[in-house]
């Protein structure tokens, strides 16, 4: 190769390069130094980071390990739970980079184009700023990736395959559906000659065995604990058949809904392209790295399609077909027109992005835009807290202090982590059965005469909390200006004998008139 040629592919990847370590530069100053504080899921994550344990209600337990290890280092700030974000981020396209240099050797710009497609994703620059579970899922899921591929390209496979099971068995850990990557290279081995002569074999044991092995202490926790975390999620994707949908149009509405909001997941212009890139590896020659990176993609997508036919689903319960989606679409639009409309994309990614970091930067000057509305749940926690603790100290002493609302909850509980307080606790909207890990390791306890101090931010909800209690007194109605003419209100009551009403189907039933009524 001709000197010239050498210098310039080095200068172009040291561009690449740079560009990459910008972003990720700018993302954490970004953290560093935006005024806005923990969502009510980040400030529960930070509560389970507090007592680390081999699971929790909601969720498995790596996202609290990694949010303890991460205060341990950078101590009790906001900034410490999310430091990580981007670093994870940087990670998987840094996995992605790999792995592409791996299926495309020849092709060094496919490389650079799968990693600037991952870190410039409409919901990777969401993720590099909330905490949650897909931080986690996603770059364990590339790792698991380029394992699976290296396990294909070498002869010595038993260290890669060690690393798969071990990114698998991390991924389940972060969240369970790192199990749909684990559906796809079920169906590769069912599908591929090639695949099912590595796999099908003593070697191929390990990417069974250690990921099972790594999830035994998290199944031992959730048998202690009446299998809260997997019942929560069949509650959550609905598997009970609880949500009754009547119809076929509220169901193709639903699909719809979960397909349409792809685009802001992955991008417009993006997703379209990824859609041509599916299309042309299914149509094409099977045992090929796209063939296998379609069906890897379309295995995430087509689940999460089926169940928001079903019930329900939130657009980011599929992001896990991005991590193949992303390979197959940068060796797809190498070139040509293509290249030019994803690179146009990735453009439009850019300024979209650099709009959000300097909207989390500065949201003062959001607050009276539509935007100022998402960045609602972020915001006015400190003011909040204060005014709840005034009146907590006003007033005779209580001995718990009572939300009814789950992200409330967690966003006080993290506002108020170095004040004295009495005990927080939350009202069990289901009775017996925990909402919450709250509810499940500190339950407010039946027939308590103790008096408490009750949060009530839903005026539907009032009368049925209230009912729960033997003695109620109002106290004072309290309103938390936001900026913008947005507000938080809620309101306060004394309450002391806590006998709450059996929940029974004709209790269940007073509540189908109500907004949001709970499940029985």
């Amino acid at each position: 190769m001709p000197k010239n040629r050498i210098k310039s592919i080095y200068n172009a990847e040291l561009f690449w390069l740079a560009g990459l370590l910008v972003l990720l530069g700018v993302r954490l100053v970004v953290l560093a130094t935006s005024p806005l504080s923990l969502g009510g899921d980040e400030a529960q994550y930070w509560q389970w980071s507090t007592t680390p344990d081999w699971g929790y209600f909601s969720k498995p337990p790596l996202i609290a390990w990694l949010i303890a290890a991460s205060n341990w280092v950078l101590g009790d700030s906001v900034f410490a739970v999310r430091a990580a974000l981007p670093v994870l981020h940087g990670l998987a396209a840094g996995f992605l980079w790999l792995t592409a240099r791996l299926l495309w050797p020849e092709q060094r710009r496919v490389a650079w184009l799968a990693a600037s497609i991952y870190l410039l994703m409409p919901g990777v620059f969401l993720s590099s700023f909330i905490m949650s579970t897909d931080a986690l899922l996603l770059p364990l899921g590339a790792l698991a990736l380029l394992a699976f591929f290296k396990v294909l390209a070498v002869d010595r496979t038993w260290p890669w395959m060690l690393v798969l099971g071990l990114a698998l068995g991390a991924g389940l850990l972060a969240k369970y559906a790192m199990v749909f990557l684990v559906f796809g290279f079920l169906l590769l081995v069912l599908l591929d000659r090639q695949v099912r002569g590595k796999f099908v074999s003593p070697v191929g044991v390990l990417a069974v065995l250690v990921p099972m092995a790594m999830l035994v202490p998290n199944f031992i926790w959730n048998r202690a604990h009446g299998f809260a975390t997997v019942s929560h999620t069949v509650a959550n994707i609905d598997l009970d058949g609880t949500t009754q949908i009547a119809g076929l149009w509220p169901r193709v509405s639903m699909l719809f809904e979960l397909w349409s909001g792809q685009l802001g997941v992955f991008g417009p212009v993006t997703f379209v392209l990824l859609l041509g890139a599916l299309f042309v590896a299914g149509t094409g020659q099977r045992r090929t790295s796209s063939f296998r990176l379609m069906i890897l993609c379309l295995v995430p997508l087509l689940i999460i399609s089926v169940q928001a036919l079903a019930s329900r689903a939130h657009s980011n319960w599929a992001v896990l077909a991005y991590i193949p989606g992303v390979l197959l679409l940068a060796s797809f639009a190498v070139a040509g027109w293509k290249q030019n409309l994803l690179l146009a994309g990735l453009a439009l990614h850019l300024v979209a992005g650099c709009v959000f970091l300097a909207g989390v930067s500065f949201p003062e000057r959001l607050a009276a835009t539509p935007a100022g509305k998402w960045l609602m749940p972020l915001s006015g926690w400190d003011k909040t807290a204060s005014a709840i603790l005034q009146v907590a100290e006003t007033q005779s002493e209580f001995a718990a202090l009572v939300t009814d609302t789950r992200l409330f909850h967690y966003a006080l509980a993290w506002q108020i982590r170095n004040q004295p307080h009495p005990n927080l606790r939350m009202w069990p909207v289901y009775g017996p059965q925990p909402h919450s890990q709250r509810e499940l390791m500190q339950p407010l306890v039946p027939q308590d005469p103790a008096r408490i101090l009750l949060v009530l931010t839903r005026d539907a909800f009032t009368s049925r909390v209230l009912d729960d209690f033997a003695k109620k007194q109002f106290l004072q109605t309290i309103r938390i200006d936001l900026g913008g003419g947005r507000y938080r209100e809620f309101s306060l009551y004394a309450a002391s004998g806590f006998f709450p009403v059996a929940r029974t189907p004709a209790y269940y039933a007073n509540w189908r008139n109500l907004e949001n009524p709970p499940k029985p």
